[in-house]
């Protein structure tokens, strides 16, 4: 497997077939269980309409998520910084992450604030850690389900060097 430009995975291997191409977002949807996208859609877009947002769509959380990986690639001191359109330094083009990213910062704050993964537990019983995990429940099951039905383990296992420690004996 290769990337090409950024944009597609070439793959070539005997279950896939030679030049079978895929970008980084199928793979990413191949693995994301459906159903929880809905729920995510369905449960964001009830508490953005409590409070008085638009209601969201499953191209909005993907692209949503995307911001959030994308985040990870940039160092910053404020979450704001990352839709700047000015550089900080003379040497680092500006993040300018609405402009990359079709997002607007207010309407990631917004779903920031109301995203939601899982049906939480409004028992009053239930103790507050319990509570804080039923935040997180459905998604982890559901996922965990999606990835047992669809992802069949290879009997074949690669270690890069990079994964293991080196046990250097010296005077070798």
């Amino acid at each position: 497997m290769r990337l090409l430009s950024g944009e597609t995975i070439v793959e070539e291997g005997d279950a896939i077939g030679p030049g079978c191409t895929r970008r980084p977002l199928d793979f990413f949807l191949a693995m994301f269980p459906q159903e929880q996208l809905g729920r995510m859609v369905r449960l964001t877009s009830a508490k953005l309409a409590a409070r008085r947002f638009n209601t969201t769509t499953a191209g909005e959380v993907l692209k949503f998520i995307r911001v959030l990986v994308l985040g990870t690639r940039h160092e910053f001191g404020s979450r704001a910084d990352l839709w700047s359109t000015v550089s900080r330094n003379k040497y680092i083009q500006a993040p300018s992450f609405g402009k990359l990213t079709g997002m607007s910062r207010d309407h990631f704050d917004a779903l920031w604030s109301c995203m939601t993964y899982s049906a939480e537990s409004v028992h009053p019983t239930v103790s507050s850690e319990r509570r804080r995990w039923s935040q997180v429940d459905d998604f982890v099951g559901s996922f965990n389900a999606h990835r047992e039905a669809h992802v069949q383990p290879s009997d074949l296992l690669c270690t890069d060097e990079s994964m293991c420690k080196w046990y250097a004996k010296e005077g070798n």
